[in-house]
């Protein structure tokens, strides 16, 4: 049994690694031929000689195990790479209180409301917010005021007004008082009498705005002089005591245009008077026509007064009643022509 083991393992193919590193196999024999015994070299002896290349013995060189390029590993204790093309594995969230990797965030303080060492999301928030000067929302406010708020910059706003503030409608009152220059003629079958001299201008007028741009009112006229020159007959003027009046009432109209200019006129039942030193009447006329306008304009100073200056101009004609002295107990007629600078409070 054991004889044909042997012969069994001799008879096949055995192949020979050279010095060289190559390998060789012998050919198979024959068919009918006999196997030949391989002889075992002696211990000490010289190796087979290698096969001359190109011989039908020599095969192509395989590279041993040992020889193969291996892949890189990795050191120990460090986490796997991963592999070329995949997916980076997400990170974990930082801990609070932990501090950010390095390059992380971006050089520079981080806008106000944000932890420190943490930077915004990228666009946020939007370049210019908020704008210089413009009103500041709380730190941190997302994206902007809350719908309804102003926008950046519109702050601060118009505070909202009372219905019918700064507008003339409803009751209206005027009240003024000015400087006052007037003469007054008057004219006779003895001759012509002239008193001309300065003093003060005074009126009220009330009344009803009926559109914001015309009103209606009543009004009460007061206009004197304290001290007058008297002439006759177009000659010198002579100093007197005596003091001029011109008093009336009656109706009027006011038109409100542009940045709050009036034009304002009234018709008047009118009266001239008179006066020596100690206030008594020395001379009168009767009722007549009296008329006054007025070019203004006024400010608004609340919600419903204005204050105004105005030019005034007041003329006059009415019938003599008493005589004068100066013309020698001759009544004459009366005529008056007066001008005033006024300032004016008006509500309305």
């Amino acid at each position: 049994m054991r004889v044909i083991l042997i012969a069994a393992l001799l008879s096949a193919p055995i192949a020979v690694q050279t010095a060289a590193g190559q390998t060789f196999k012998p050919a198979p024999p024959a068919p009918g031929a006999d196997a030949a015994p391989s002889a075992t070299p002696a211990p000490g002896s010289p190796p087979a000689a290698a096969p001359p290349p190109g011989s039908p013995l020599t095969a192509p060189a395989v590279p041993s195990v040992q020889q193969q390029p291996q892949p890189p590993q990795p050191a120990p204790g460090a986490p796997d790479a991963p592999a070329p093309g995949a997916a980076p594995a997400p990170t974990a969230a930082a801990a609070p209180g932990a501090s950010p990797p390095p390059g992380h965030p971006p050089a520079g303080p981080p806008p106000a409301g944000y932890p420190p060492g943490y930077a915004p999301p990228p666009g946020y928030p939007p370049a210019g917010y908020p704008p210089p000067g413009a009103y500041s929302y709380p730190p941190g406010y997302p994206y902007g005021p809350p719908a309804g708020y102003p926008p950046y910059g519109a702050y601060p706003y118009a505070q909202a007004r009372a219905p019918g503030a700064e507008t003339h409608d409803g009751g209206y009152l005027r009240l003024q008082l000015g400087f006052y220059s007037m003469t007054m003629t008057g004219k006779s079958e003895a001759g012509n009498v002239e008193y001309s001299g300065s003093g003060a201008s005074i009126g009220v007028a009330g009344g009803y705005a009926l559109t914001p741009q015309l009103i209606v009112f009543g009004q009460l006229l007061y206009a004197g002089t304290s001290g007058t020159d008297v002439k006759m007959n177009g000659g010198n003027s002579t100093s007197t005591t005596y003091d001029v009046n011109v008093a009336g009432i009656g109706l009027g109209a006011a038109s409100y245009f542009g940045p709050n200019l009036f034009v304002s006129a009234s018709v008047l039942l009118a009266t001239a008077t008179i006066d020596d030193s100690s206030g008594h009447t020395v001379v009168s006329s009767k009722s007549g026509f009296g008329f006054d306008a007025i070019v203004g304009k006024e400010w608004w100073v609340s919600d419903n007064w204005g204050l105004g200056v105005s030019g005034q101009m007041i003329l006059g004609r009415m019938k003599g009643k008493d005589p004068d002295l100066v013309l020698v107990g001759t009544v004459p007629d009366w005529s008056t022509l007066g001008f005033a600078l006024l300032f004016s409070a008006t509500y309305n």
